[in-house]
């Protein structure tokens, strides 16, 4: 089973819809690629930016009692910035072993254009997956 990973902002952006300009399939399901990738450098991987709301939480659980108590932690757009643009640098370098890189790179794009707004509006962000 695939994911979708995508942006979910502290705040709306006024004028800007942000859901529409990511799909999100091709970095989900290349995630681990890139985490291999940067793993040992300073450079996050992308799923270190994943959080959860407990509304969010809430659906996966029938029973509210069995729900563990989740804290939604938000980031810096800088800091994920830095890791986009890693991973267009590992992009650039060679795509062996992807089968869409083209895919992937829209992707990696369109993050990286929703966070240049979120900095540019001191908006705080966090990665959210749909399954």
């Amino acid at each position: 089973m695939g994911y979708a990973l995508y942006i979910s902002l502290q705040t709306p952006i006024d004028g800007f819809d942000h859901v529409s300009v990511l799909d999100g399939k091709s970095i989900g399901a290349n995630e681990e690629f890139f985490a291999s990738k940067v793993k040992g450098t300073a450079t996050k991987s992308l799923n270190e930016f994943l959080s959860v709301s407990a509304e969010d939480m809430e659906g996966f659980f029938d029973d509210a009692d069995d729900m563990p108590e989740v804290k939604e932690e938000w980031f810096e757009p800088s800091d994920g910035l830095e890791t986009v643009r890693a991973y267009l640098d590992i992009l650039e370098e060679s795509t062996e072993g992807l089968d869409t890189p083209e895919l992937i790179i829209d992707d990696l794009k369109a993050i990286e254009l929703i966070l240049k707004k979120a900095d540019q509006h001191s908006v705080k962000w966090h990665l959210s997956c749909d399954i």
